[in-house]
């Protein structure tokens, strides 16, 4: 036996079992990606590529992973890689369509999991994947058989319901949404993001207690995230927690100064609360900034110096500006706290802000900075 053949028999258990640990880290990244586990899952492809650097299954994996981080470097790089090699199985097919999907290649990203299915009708992923594309160009109501299909399959992975939520907000099923965020906090409590679409939600539910604990919880891993504190301030003004309001706007207003309708909620808030000069000068902000709602604003005022008027503390100046008695208007010209509408998931994406990132044992670690935190997978 020459000695290239024994050294060739010699390296070869050696090398087979690097391909099975790596197929058995591949795996695992599959499994926490499911569960929205996404650090975890990054971790685990990582791992799977040391091992085995040919292995453009994980690559497609891994690009989805780091672009729903906000990697957007990274994973166009695994997406060029995993985009070039030719699939054969299910599996590979929806690694493909990952890759086509984070270099913007719709159309190919569809035909790519459509064949998944067709290969493996047991296949969520791949049903998941075509109903991701299909929301992502704009066909929301389609998009729901697809990822209804992926659910029935695998009822318990948190990033299906991720995204059927994601897709029942843009349809305004709130209720349906809230049920499938429901089902991500009981499957990964560790998914802070789940807490704030819920929350937005029930918002739009008029459930506002409800919606205030969850941007609560939510603000617990992000305390300086704009969209939760001014719409949790919006929340607490409608339960008549004007203080609690004003708190959050104070904080929205030193994040974005430029936030036109935080300046105008604050006033509103603290006109309630007793300081009608505080009011106005924030209302009279609120109209510098946006112009375009100033009869509002200025309606407001004048229902402030006329309630002023009526219990004889009409003041002779605010803010060193000269104020004029008005009329007090009928109480549905009122103005009432005017939100900007909810966030979409693609921008809820900030720049380093604090979060608590899982280990593949699924425990917190310490909070750590990072570019950008976890947003909607797979949905712009």
């Amino acid at each position: 036996m020459s000695a290239a053949l024994v050294a060739l028999l010699l390296a070869w258990p050696a090398s087979a079992a690097r391909t099975s640990t790596a197929e058995n880290a591949f795996r695992d990244g599959v499994g926490f990606y499911k569960g929205a586990r996404f650090e975890a899952a990054l971790q685990s492809f990582n791992k799977a590529l040391e091992l085995n650097p040919d292995l453009r299954v994980a690559s497609g994996f891994r690009a989805m992973v780091r672009w729903t981080q906000g990697d957007l470097k990274g994973a166009k790089q695994d997406a060029g890689e995993a985009a070039r090699f030719k699939p054969a199985t299910s599996e590979q097919y929806v690694a493909r369509g990952m890759a086509r999907y984070v270099l913007r290649d719709l159309p190919g990203s569809k035909e790519d999991y459509e064949e998944a299915a067709r290969l493996d009708k047991k296949n969520a992923l791949a049903h998941y994947g075509v109903g991701s594309v299909l929301s992502s160009e704009g066909r929301a109501q389609d998009a729901l058989e697809p990822l209804d299909k992926a659910i029935d399959l695998e009822p318990r992975s948190a990033v299906l319901r991720v995204v059927r939520g994601t897709v029942r907000d843009k349809l305004k099923q709130w209720r349906g949404a809230v049920d499938d965020y429901t089902k991500v906090i009981e499957f990964n409590p560790h998914f802070p993001w789940a807490r704030l679409y819920r929350a937005r939600d029930l918002r739009e539910l008029e459930e506002f207690s409800n919606a205030s604990d969850d941007f609560g919880e939510f603000l617990r891993i992000y305390p300086d995230h704009e969209e939760a504190l001014y719409l949790r301030a919006n929340c607490l003004f409608q339960v008549k927690d004007y203080a609690g309001s004003i708190k959050d706007l104070n904080r929205v207003i030193d994040l974005n100064p430029k936030r036109g309708l935080a300046w105008s909620n604050r006033g509103l808030a603290k006109a309630q609360v007793g300081d009608p000069d505080g009011a106005i000068s924030d209302l009279k902000r609120a109209a510098e900034l946006e112009p375009n709602k100033r009869e509002k604003f200025q309606a407001a005022i004048d229902s402030i110096q006329a309630k002023l008027k009526l219990e004889n503390r009409m003041p002779e100046r605010v803010n060193g500006q000269a104020a004029e008695p008005f009329e007090p208007p009928a109480p549905e010209d009122e103005l009432s706290p005017e939100p900007l509408p909810p966030p979409r998931p693609d921008e809820l994406r900030k720049p380093n802000i604090p979060r608590r990132v899982e280990s593949p044992d699924g425990k917190e670690r310490r909070p750590e900075t990072i570019k950008n935190p976890d947003s909607t997978p797979f949905l712009e």
